[in-house]
């Protein structure tokens, strides 16, 4: 937008979700015992295995892409906050939010214990033919809270390796 960039960022590390765990975790059950399946199948029953190979290669691939391909969709992420924007971007893909009709945010702390955590920023239309909410999630962030500070405009966050933002 042509503004002057207040605070670069990444994901410091980034979270495989819960949904996906689950989804890898039973993806690779299901490949396992029907590859130990076809294995008895073939070896006791003499029977031809052909599908079951199949559809355990299938399974293992769904596990893989479960595990993995979320990883690295957020490595690519970059955020942005500059005079009047807050930015999301993965490479050619931008969204953004206006820093000051942000109506409120959330910060959901990391259960690891260091200072990351997810940055969550909601603009609510709340009436009219325009009723809905926008939303922008800064997954993965350090120092959650000086960045939103950064947003608010409340005070000079340190950001950055201890250089003052702004």
């Amino acid at each position: 937008f042509g503004e002057r960039i207040l605070w670069r960022g990444k994901p410091t590390r980034a979270a495989l979700p819960l949904l996906y765990r689950v989804i890898a975790t039973a993806a690779a059950v299901f490949a396992v015992s029907t590859l130990l399946f076809a294995v008895v199948n073939s070896l006791a029953l003499h029977r031809p295995v052909g599908g079951m190979l199949l559809f355990a290669g299938w399974c293992a691939t769904l596990g893989l892409g479960a595990w993995r391909l979320p990883l690295v969709w957020a490595d690519r992420l970059e955020y942005l906050v500059t005079d009047q924007h807050v930015i999301v971007k993965r490479g050619p893909l931008r969204r953004t939010i206006d820093r000051a009709q942000i109506s409120y945010a959330i910060i959901r702390w990391s259960k690891v214990g260091d200072d990351v955590g997810d940055l969550v920023l909601e603009r609510a239309v709340p009436t009219g033919a325009l009723k809905r909410t926008l939303r922008l999630e800064l997954s993965g962030v350090e120092a959650p809270d000086r960045v939103l500070d950064l947003i608010r405009g409340v005070r000079d966050a340190v950001l950055d390796e201890g250089t003052p933002a702004g």
